[in-house]
This record gives C-alpha cells, structure tokens and sequence, in this order.
C-alpha cells in the first residue's frame, strides 16, 4: 500500500508570527517609552516632595527667634532623612503584594543620594544671612529707620519757596534764626588774666583726657556696681570662624565701601535693633546683656562694650554741640575771648583760631559727658541743643563731676537706642552681619542647644538623586543582551529663597 505523504507549507504562518512579532515590538516599545518618561516624572515629583520634607525640617526656634529658616545640619543628617522621605514615598504598600509586585508599572528603587554645593548662613561674607533677613523683614515697617531726624529738623526747616519766589517775601523770624553773624556779647565770657586763661585751657584739657581714659563709666553710671562684666568666649563665633581676609577688620569697623547709607542697610539695622537689647533694654533671655552695644563694638566683654559705646557716643554728641557753640554768638564769643587771652601779645591769627577750635571741642565734649549720661539714664537729648538744654557755661566745664545736673530734662530728642542706630548705620556691612550672627550662636546656646552653630546651619544644597526602574516590555534578558534595569537621574538645587 502506498504510503501518502502530505505536506504542508509553514510560511504564511511563519510570516504571521513574524508580523504579529514585529507590531508587537513596536507596541511594547511604545508602552515602555511612555512608562519610562512616567517614571521619570514620577520620580521628579517624589524627588521635589522629599526635598520640600526635608526642608521641612528647619530649625524651629531659629525661625521663632530670629526669622531665618535653616537646616541644623547637627541635628539633621541630610542625606539619610531624604532618603528615608524618598523611601517612604515611591514604596507603595497594598493589601495583595504579589499584585504590587507584577502589576505596578511605575515601581522603582533608589540607587543613590549625592549632594554638593553646601550654602550655609555664614557663607558668602554673610550675604545669604542678610538676604534671609531682608526677606524676613520685607513686610516690616522700617519708617522709623527711614525718618530718623525728620522731627527733630521740621520745626527749623528753612521755607525754600520763599527764596525761589520773587514776589514772596521771607518772614522776618525765619532770616533772623538763621542769621550767622555772630553779634559780640561777653556775658559768658570769663574775666580771667592772659596767663590765667592758659593755666584754665591746660586744666580743661587734662580734665577732659582724664575723663575720657580713665573714670568714662563712672562719670556716667549712677551705679557703676549694677555694670554686667559678663564675658564670652569668641573662639567659636561666625565673626572669628569665617575665614576671609576682611574679617580682621571686623573688630575695627572697616568699612568695605564709600557707600554707609544704604536701603539694605537701614533694613539691617532695623533687624538688629528689633531683635536685641541694649543697656536701658536689657533682654532676659540673652548670654550677652548689652548686645546692641556688641554689635557696634565686638568686645568679649559687656562692660568694654559699654565703655566704648560710650566713648563713641561722647565724641558723636562732642560734634553736634560743637555746631551748637559756633552758632550762639555769646558761647562763641566766650571761646574766642579766652583763646585771645591764651596766646596773648604773640596776636597770631592761625594760633588763635586753633587754639579757639580747641577750647570749643573741649567744651563741647564737657556737655557731651552729661549728654550720654542722660542717654544712659534713659533720657532724650536732642540733636542740636539750644539754651534751654544746654548745662556748662565755659566756667562749670572745668569743675565737670559725678555731681554735676544737668539741665536737660530728657522729655524732647533721640533716646539711647536711637543715637545707637545712628551708630550702627555708620558701621560696616561685614562687622554688622557677623557680630549679628555671634549674638544669635550665643542665645541660641544659651537657651536652647549648647552646641548649636550658624556654621551647620544649611540654607540651600544641590542634589542628583538616582533611581533604577526594571525594564518590563522590553525586558529581552536570556534572549537578547539588554539591560534589564534603566536609571534616572534626577538634579535639583533647594534652597529657601
């Protein structure tokens, strides 16, 4: 019997798989290349929530205190709490876990965690500490700051339309106030023989220079026991840490530019002056009891802080009334009296002008010991005073004491704390920021955390955080040589401006 033998011919089939193959191929190559660009903004959007968590973790009585938001890098390891909030928020925990496992396509792990470009508040000679307080500040109203001496110079404003006018005619009172002609009258003068008024300028000379170097706070404190000789030690405060070829000037007050006057700067000084106390506002809370007094001076030690506020107040004080004598005609007709007297039958002119200029400074720095010791007793002392604020008489400066009253009754002018935010205008940018940043370092050790350093304080990082994802509708491994996982590397830079 004939065996029959049919045969049958594969090639549409083969054909069909091949088809069916190849759609199928670009199908799964399509759903990877979408699930792929999904876990990428997947693991975008988990990178920003993690990072917004850590940054979550900002130093809190920093922020209640101070206003400045950072990251106490002491108390923070940054690296592992974003990685456990990245942990936390790509693992998805379900009631069947084999169904997560096969059926999640957006499931991936993390790889690695790098970060650079640390910023901490010290960084940048302070400018990202300054940047966080003009932020902070930026709703605060700084118009005092701003109309400092508006007050004190609006009633003696000259009426500038009255002289821009031709058909107006100025008031009598006002030229008259203004009139600098200075009209003899010796009524203040002293009746003192030409080697008297010598023996008299050498006196008030070494009274004044013994004043200021030697008995300057005793002059001025009723109680000289009730001073704080509270002291510090530097070694660790940003203003002594930061290293920086400006920072030895720190202590001196160096002033890194010609401009003293700036927005950012009044802004600053109204920070500091809202935040820390002085000697007639002591803050309870602070290590330093006299720290706007630091802030202007940066001794270790709150009686030398005092001292040298002082010292600058007196020399402040020393030139505004220096104006005042030159304009009263009977005070400066005493000076130059007692200054013709001095240089006697030798009648030269630039001798006698030098030596009127000196009786005048030393005059004016006998009134300006009672003026700061009003300032220090909490009194105001205007900025240009007049005859009824005025104590010495040319005689009663060289008799100036502990016992002498003055006669300004401290209700009209700047207080003590206005004459330091004068003060602290004048002062440099990088002295101002970093003695700021030594008094928050010491309140915040002494209130809170004995270890605590603006140095660890972290305000913005640079971060490439890798994520590794298996590779599903591609996932040829055993058949072709592919890679069986796809990685993604996500860079973020987080800061908190």
């Amino acid at each position: 019997m004939k065996n029959l033998k049919k045969e049958y011919k594969g090639s549409v089939t083969i054909f069909l798989s091949l088809t069916i193959t190849l759609i199928l191929s670009v199908i799964f190559v399509l759903i990877e290349s979408a699930r792929l660009v999904s876990l990428r903004t997947y693991f975008t959007d988990v990178s920003y929530l993690s990072m917004d968590s850590l940054f979550g973790n900002y130093c809190k009585e920093l922020w209640q205190d101070y206003g400045l938001l950072s990251i106490n890098t002491s108390d923070v390891d940054i690296e592992d709490c974003l990685s456990q909030y990245i942990s936390d928020n790509i693992s998805t925990s379900t009631l069947i876990d084999v169904f997560d496992d096969n059926y999640n396509l957006l499931k991936g792990n993390l790889k690695e965690i790098t970060t650079s470009n640390h910023t901490y508040l010290t960084d940048n000679s302070g400018e990202i500490f300054a940047k966080q307080i003009q932020a902070y500040m930026k709703y605060a109203s700084i118009d005092n700051a701003t109309k400092l001496f508006e007050n004190y110079f609006k009633k003696d404003k000259l009426e500038v339309k009255n002289y821009l006018d031709p058909d107006s005619t100025p008031h009598p009172d006002t030229l008259e106030k203004y009139n600098v002609e200075h009209i003899p009258d010796t009524s203040e003068c002293l009746d003192v023989s030409s080697s008297e008024a010598n023996d008299y300028h050498d006196s008030l000379s070494e009274l004044i220079t013994h004043h200021l170097q030697h008995n300057t706070l005793l002059l001025l404190v009723d109680d000289p026991l009730s001073i704080s000789t509270v002291h510090i030690d530097k070694a660790t405060l940003p203003s002594v840490t930061y290293l920086s070829d400006e920072t030895i000037f720190i202590a001196e007050g160096y002033l890194e530019s010609s401009e003293v006057y700036s927005v950012n700067k009044v802004i600053l000084e109204e920070y500091i002056s809202t935040h820390f106390g002085c000697y007639t506002n002591i803050n309870p809370k602070s290590k330093l009891k006299y720290e706007l007094e630091y802030v202007l001076m940066g001794r270790s030690d709150d009686d030398k802080n005092l001292l040298s506020t002082a010292a600058h107040l007196i020399i402040l004080r020393s030139s505004f009334n220096s104006m005042y004598i030159l304009s009263d005609a009977k005070k400066y007709t005493a000076a130059h009296d007692l200054a013709t007297k001095c240089i006697g039958w030798m009648n030269v002119p630039l001798l006698t002008l030098l030596t009127k200029y000196s009786i005048i400074s030393l005059w004016a720095t006998a009134e300006s010991f009672l003026d700061v010791k009003d300032l220090l007793s909490e009194k105001k002392v205007p900025l240009i005073k007049d005859d009824s604020t005025w104590t010495l008489s040319l005689d009663d400066a060289s008799s100036l004491s502990k016992n002498t009253v003055s006669k300004n009754d401290g209700t009209d002018g700047l207080s003590y704390i206005d004459y330091i935010k004068v003060l602290l205008i004048a002062e440099s940018d990088l002295a101002l920021r970093y003695r700021t940043m030594d008094l928050i370092q010491l309140n915040m050790r002494h209130n809170y955390n004995e270890t605590f350093s603006l140095r660890k304080c972290l305000c913005s990082v640079d971060t490439e955080i890798k994520y590794t994802a298996k590779n599903i509708f591609l996932n040829t491994s055993g058949i072709v040589p592919t890679r069986s996982n796809s990685l993604f590397k996500i860079n973020l830079q987080y800061n908190y401006d």
